[in-house]
């Protein structure tokens, strides 16, 4: 019979892991997800949470999960099909306190980009575009924080380098335009009891 494990369980079981290997975790909250496959087919995907020192190399960060996944994988009789890493809680540096009034996340700027090795263009939707970075209903691609964005996008960081769906480095923007996407509230359920 299965038992429901709460969340706060795998969550100090990270810790202790985390902990059992000597390491100073204090900065940043991270979330794993490892997908499952049994053998009826069945796949799930399992939260599991830790913190983690931001002053670390990616190669360290992902050495220690491929080791948390090893360390699973001998565990379980499902077969890991998949797995991530998510930094959750990451904001801007200055960010908004509230949305701009009257923006609108389904109204956004679609920006095209070549990318190395494929003919294929790679999207990037900017959700809610900022009115004042329009020109005559178009993006203005003289704005210093557009081109400023366009330039992060397609150069080579210190850390990251943006790609598309299939890890092709992204090279130039090719295109953009305004574009509407359906991003509606659930309805209110309401329930009416009928004698």
């Amino acid at each position: 019979m299965w038992q429901v494990v709460p969340q706060w369980f795998f969550r100090s079981v990270m810790l202790a892991l985390t902990a059992r290997r000597g390491l100073v975790v204090t900065t940043r909250q991270v979330q794993f997800s490892v997908k499952y496959l049994d053998s009826l087919g069945v796949e799930i995907a399992v939260p599991y949470y830790a913190t983690a020192d931001d002053t670390k190399t990616m190669a360290l960060a992902i050495s220690e999960f491929q080791q948390m996944l090893d360390d699973l994988d001998a565990v379980t009789d499902a077969q890991i099909t998949g797995a991530s890493i998510n930094i959750v809680n990451i904001l801007p540096t200055a960010g908004k306190s509230s949305p701009v009034a009257g923006s609108l996340v389904n109204r956004g700027e679609l920006l095209n980009f070549s990318q190395t090795g494929n003919p294929r263009r790679q999207e990037w939707l900017i959700p809610a575009i900022a009115l004042s970075k329009l020109s005559g209903g178009r993006l203005n691609l003289a704005d210093a924080d557009v081109s400023s964005l366009i330039d992060l996008i397609t150069a080579v960081g210190t850390v990251f380098r943006y790609t598309s769906t299939v890890f092709a480095a992204l090279v130039a923007l090719l295109d953009a335009f305004l574009s509407i996407r359906k991003h509606r509230k659930p309805d209110t359920k309401v329930s009416f009891e009928v004698p």
